[in-house]
C-alpha cells in the first residue's frame, strides 16, 4: 500500500520530541507554504537551515498564541462537529510512496469519509483573506499537501478568530494542477537540500532573520565582494531611490486630504471613509532624566537586547 502511518497519534502524544524529530526528515503541510514562497513566517532560506540542522527552529513553548492554538485545536473540532453532525477521530503521520521527501500530519480524520479536518485560530484582523470562501494562500499549500500525500479529492479547514466573534468552515477541492506544482517545487527543495544547495534568498522579513542568525558577525578586515555585487549594490540603491520617491509622494497625498479634512476628524469621498482621527497622547519615561537624575534606579531596571548587525552602503572618494 503507498500509504502508510509511522507514528500514531498516540505516540506523538507520549513523544513530541521523537515526532518533531521526524517530521523534521521530510516535508510536512506546515511546511509547504514556506517552499512555496507564500509564507511570512519562514521563509525557503530560513527552513532549509533548519532542515539540515544548520539554526535552531525558533523556540514558540512560549508563545500565548502557539500556545492557546493548540489548546483551541479540540473547541475547533468539536465545533465542526456540532454544526455538521461529521465524526472525527485524531490521526498520526503518514506518508505515501509515491512523495518519499513528504509526511502529512492530520489534525483530524472524518469517519467515514476520505477526508480530514484542518484545525485553525487566527486574530480577527486577519478575516479578511476568509472573504467569500477563500482561505490564506499558505493554509491552502498546507491541506493541499495532504490532500496530495493521502490522495484525498477533497477536505475541510475550519477556523476560530481569537476574539470568538467569528468562525468559519472552508470545504476545499482538490486541484491537480496546483499540487503537481506545489509538489514539484517541495522535491526539487528537498533534492537540493540533500545535496547541500542552498535556496536563493529573498525579500522576507523571515529571511533576514535567518541571516542574521547564520552570521553573526565578528570579523573586521575588509574583503572584496567581486563584481557581481557591484550590479546589485547599484540595483539597491536604485530602489531605495525609488522608495524614497513613493514614500514622499503618498505623504503628498496624505497631505492634501489632511487639508481637506481641515479639523474634521472624519469625511466621505465616494464610497470611502477618510479618517484623520485624535489619538490619545502615549506616556513614557524620561531615560536621559531618570539616569541623571535616580542613576541606581536607572540601571536596576536597565534592559539590554541582544547585539545586531546594522546594514549600510557608502562611496568610497
Amino acid at each position: 500500500m503507498a500509504i502508510k502511518t509511522i507514528m500514531t497519534a498516540a505516540q506523538m502524544a507520549n513523544d513530541e520530541k521523537a515526532w518533531l524529530a521526524l517530521r523534521n526528515k521530510y516535508i510536512g503541510g506546515s511546511d509547504a507554504g514556506s517552499v512555496a514562497g507564500f509564507s511570512k513566517w519562514k521563509s525557503p532560506y530560513q527552513l532549509y537551515l533548519e532542515k539540515t540542522g544548520k539554526q535552531q527552529a525558533e523556540d514558540l513553548s512560549g508563545n500565548m498564541r502557539v500556545w492557546f492554538g493548540k489548546r483551541a485545536e479540540q473547541i475547533v473540532a468539536d465545533r465542526f462537529t456540532l454544526d455538521t453532525g461529521k465524526k472525527l477521530r485524531k490521526t498520526g503521520v503518514w506518508v505515501n510512496d509515491k512523495y518519499p521527501w513528504a509526511c502529512a500530519t492530520l489534525d483530524r480524520m472524518i469517519t467515514g469519509e476520505n477526508s480530514f479536518l484542518e484545525c485553525k485560530t487566527s486574530s480577527g484582523f486577519t478575516k479578511d483573506r476568509w472573504q467569500e470562501g477563500q482561505i490564506p494562500d499558505n493554509y491552502y499549500c498546507q491541506i493541499l499537501h495532504y490532500m496530495t500525500v493521502m490522495e484525498m479529492d477533497y477536505c475541510y479547514i475550519a477556523c476560530l478568530f481569537d476574539n470568538c466573534s467569528d468562525y468559519v468552515i472552508r470545504k476545499v477541492e482538490f486541484n491537480e494542477e496546483d499540487a503537481k506544482a506545489l509538489m514539484s517545487a517541495e522535491q526539487a527543495f528537498f533534492e537540493n537540500m540533500a545535496l547541500g544547495i542552498e535556496p536563493p534568498v529573498d525579500g522576507s522579513e523571515a529571511c533576514g532573520k535567518a541571516l542574521s542568525e547564520k552570521f553573526k558577525g565578528g570579523k573586521i578586515e575588509p574583503v572584496e565582494l567581486g563584481s557581481d555585487v557591484l550590479d546589485t549594490v547599484t540595483k539597491l540603491l536604485t530602489a531605495q531611490a525609488q522608495e524614497k520617491e513613493i514614500k514622499q509622494t503618498i505623504q503628498r497625498y496624505q497631505n492634501e486630504l489632511k487639508t481637506a479634512l481641515g479639523d474634521n476628524e472624519h469625511g466621505y469621498a465616494g464610497n470611502y471613509e477618510v479618517n484623520w482621527t485624535t489619538v490619545k497622547a502615549r506616556q513614557s519615561i524620561d531615560s536621559k532624566l531618570l539616569k541623571k537624575e535616580q542613576p541606581e534606579i536607572y540601571a536596576k531596571y536597565l534592559k539590554e537586547g541582544a547585539p545586531s548587525r546594522r546594514f549600510s552602503i557608502k562611496k568610497l572618494g
